[in-house]
């Protein structure tokens, strides 16, 4: 799953390109390539070092059944996912109260539009605070249902431990790199708005950061999806293999 995203152009990518006239460069790297630009010499240590003590996790005895069903842990994967969709469509709370979708902010709009370029950035103060306190929730959020998962896998068999403990080391590592990269968002976002004002059609903005939000959402949940489907895959195996 990693390395069809990494080689791939994904929504959000694709989104950010269409709103700010940016080409997608896909990279002919292999995974194995594009991997090694995101780690240093430290990383290399850390994971040789985890990748020797999993060699003792194959060995050792399981610490007993997961108190989890997969179909369970699908379930609250569904509910937290839910609840983040549910916060990143809420409208944009303008000045005086108003917010995206109604009348008066749409006037806002207009006026802000209508107003000397200078200006842009004063009206995209409202979008920036909501884009910036939407990611923040959603690293918090995310980062906590991440671990409640690797929780889950460390108590399964062998292969979900080994699974959890990488986890949380991938997680360490590429989470600075991963937060610096997506910090860039509300800078292209602030970009189309400002476009988007001179040319007059600032209400066609708000869908669109929408729909960029819902884009991010997807990629950071992206491990924690591969979590939740290694755990039904490998109750699958058991079970068939029973």
């Amino acid at each position: 799953m990693l390395a069809s995203a990494l080689s791939a152009p994904s929504p959000l990518v694709r989104l950010l390109a269409d709103t700010t006239s940016v080409p997608v460069d896909v990279s002919r790297q292999d995974f194995a390539e594009q991997l090694s630009q995101w780690l240093g010499a430290l990383d290399a240590v850390t994971l040789h070092g985890t990748h020797q003590s999993l060699k003792s996790v194959v060995g050792s005895s399981p610490l007993g059944t997961s108190p989890h069903s997969p179909a369970a842990l699908e379930v609250h994967f569904q509910r937290v996912r839910s609840a983040l969709v549910a916060r990143v469509s809420e409208p944009v709370r303008l000045p005086n109260g108003a917010h995206e979708g109604g009348q008066s902010a749409s006037r806002l709009l207009r006026a802000a539009a209508e107003a000397p370029l200078a200006a842009g950035e004063a009206s995209f103060a409202p979008y920036r605070q909501h884009c910036q306190a939407l990611q923040r929730h959603m690293g918090l959020k995310i980062a906590t249902l991440r671990a409640q998962v690797r929780q889950v896998l460390a108590h399964g068999a062998a292969p979900l431990r080994q699974l959890s403990e990488m986890d949380a080391v991938w997680e360490q590592m590429l989470t600075t790199r991963e937060a610096k990269l997506l910090s860039t968002v509300t800078a292209l976002l602030e970009k189309r708005f400002d476009h988007l004002r001179g040319a007059g059609e600032l209400a066609r903005y708000a869908p669109e950061q929408q729909a960029v939000l819902l884009a991010e959402l997807n990629v950071r949940l992206l491990p924690v999806v591969g979590l939740v489907e290694a755990f039904a895959q490998h109750d699958n195996t058991q079970k068939s293999n029973a």
